[in-house]
């Protein structure tokens, strides 16, 4: 009876888990977020490893399907630490890549004696036990390390996601408790993975991509900064033909003054450097971002706290909708000094920022 239910269990799981992945693998086509990428590589190596240890449990247990089985969980949760990393910062974090670099080598090392070599050799039983140890130690590291800080990352987004999204940022938070928190310590308290274990993991998955990222993947671009103004500016007169403030601008001076400060910035480098335009400008507390249109005389000004590869992202895909809309009215709004309304694109390209 026990073992009909751990059978039920695993296959409800292992049917779970492969709609995140299919849901994820539709979103990712779709929209090509890198983050999505590195969850849906993180979720699919999770899938593969349970798919092996219902191989192993239901089927035929096999000492090397165990070894293959836990490098899947291993890469699935490197995954999650490199998506936290895309989503929180420029790059990766260099101590978090020499942690797992250290105990996956430690791993790999101590399975390698483990599977393959100590059952060919007379080896004294203390040495056995001391590296299982080790195996099950640095094991229990890496997938504890991915898993505690999911719930953590998805945390920084609900904290920092616009009202309207709220309720769907704190229903993936609880999702990331359920993976992160709950299960793990299932794991820890039965020493051995189970049903119910794999059970609460895939139930966790699943809430995580559909209560945010299906809803609104753009929510993930949230963390590495604050947006304080999007200003579109003519490049050879200093003329302002857009300008966006959100609440973290607010101390911003007005349009005139910032739009014919980097005009003049813009002009003065060009000519005296001979370097190209400008793009970036890294202050104490904030970056600007200046990327110049292929089509228009214009330049586009981002001033955000500091940028990311999403965050540029995002500026690309304004100044898409923005020269589509607009793209037989540009020249006229400069002759004019006419102010364009790009309000709503704003609001659908940035709509993941907080109020």
């Amino acid at each position: 009876m026990v073992e009909f239910l751990n059978l039920c269990l695993s296959s409800i799981s292992l049917v779970l888990i492969t709609i995140a992945v299919i849901l994820l693998i539709y979103n990712y086509l779709v929209n090509k977020h890198i983050h999505m990428l590195y969850l849906m590589i993180a979720w699919f190596s999770l899938l593969i490893n349970n798919i092996l240890y219902f191989m192993a449990s239901f089927l035929l247990y096999v000492s090397t399907l165990a070894f293959i089985d836990n490098f899947f969980a291993i890469i699935g949760s490197l995954f999650i630490v490199i998506f936290g990393e895309s989503i929180s910062k420029k790059t990766p974090s260099i101590k978090k890549l020499i942690w797992f670099s250290f105990f996956i080598g430690l791993y790999s090392y101590s399975s390698f004696l483990n599977y393959f070599i100590y059952p060919l050799v007379s080896i004294p039983i203390y040495i056995i036990v001391l590296n299982t140890n080790i195996q099950v130690l640095s094991f229990l590291i890496l997938m504890l390390t991915g898993s505690f800080l999911m719930p953590y990352y998805l945390f920084k987004i609900y904290r920092f996601a616009p009202s309207k999204l709220k309720n769907h940022t704190f229903i993936s938070f609880i999702g990331g408790i359920i993976f992160g928190i709950i299960a793990p310590t299932l794991l820890i308290i039965l020493r051995q993975a189970s049903a119910i274990f794999i059970l609460f993991s895939s139930v966790g998955m699943l809430i995580i991509v559909s209560a945010v990222f299906l809803k609104n993947p753009k929510l993930a671009f949230i963390l590495p900064f604050r947006v304080m103004r999007l200003s579109v500016i003519d490049s050879d007169g200093g003329i302002m033909l857009f300008s966006h403030n959100w609440k973290s601008g607010e101390d911003i001076k007005g349009d005139e003054i910032v739009s014919a400060m980097f005009q003049g910035i813009i002009s003065i480098l060009r000519e005296s450097l001979g370097k190209g335009n400008l793009q970036e400008i890294n202050l104490e507390k904030a970056v600007v971002i200046a990327q110049k249109s292929k089509q228009f005389p214009i330049v586009y000004i981002l001033i955000a706290t500091s940028t990311s590869k999403s965050l540029k992202n995002s500026l690309n895909s304004f100044i898409k909708n923005f020269e589509t809309k607009f793209s037989n009215t540009i020249e006229s709004a400069i002759n004019s000094r006419q102010i364009l309304p790009a309000t709503d694109i704003i609001l659908d390209t940035f709509s993941f920022l907080p109020d």
